[in-house]
């Protein structure tokens, strides 16, 4: 991928779609999830609240990272504290997949007014906080 360029990462399922979609696993009795590369989730409620709780935390990282001040998504994926270490330390795949992620979080931050994107090759800027709106990330 060169500099610059933004794969279109929409998708077909909102992402509160999504969340409302565990929120009804977790009402469903006796479920078993049996993820594709993990170990069976017996504790589905308690699997899915610590998604959400994952998911919060890396928005509001992703907007702390950008501070008001204009980056590229790959800036922001470099200053992202990932799982695996730092994002040159990811393998070429997991970078990728690094932005894609980020991406994904800038660009729900901008449909929710939060940031706002520009030029080519395309910039973030965070344009309001998030303090006391933890509910809307």
């Amino acid at each position: 991928m060169s500099p610059g360029t933004i794969p279109d990462t929409r998708v077909s399922i909102e992402t509160m779609h999504y969340f409302q979609a565990m929120q009804f696993l977790v009402r469903q009795h006796r479920i078993l999830i049996y993820p594709a590369h993990e170990k069976r989730i017996y504790d589905v409620a308690g699997r899915i609240d610590s998604l959400i709780e994952h998911y919060t935390q890396r928005t509001i990282e992703v907007l702390e990272i950008l501070d008001y001040k204009p980056m590229l998504a790959e800036d922001v994926a470099k200053e992202i504290e990932w799982a695996e270490g730092g994002y040159e330390d990811l393998n070429p795949f997991d970078r990728y997949l690094a932005l894609l992620e980020t991406l994904s979080y800038l660009r729900s931050l901008e449909k929710k007014g939060f940031v706002k994107s520009t030029g080519n090759p395309t910039i973030f800027l965070k344009i309001r906080s998030f303090h006391g709106q933890k509910e809307k990330l």
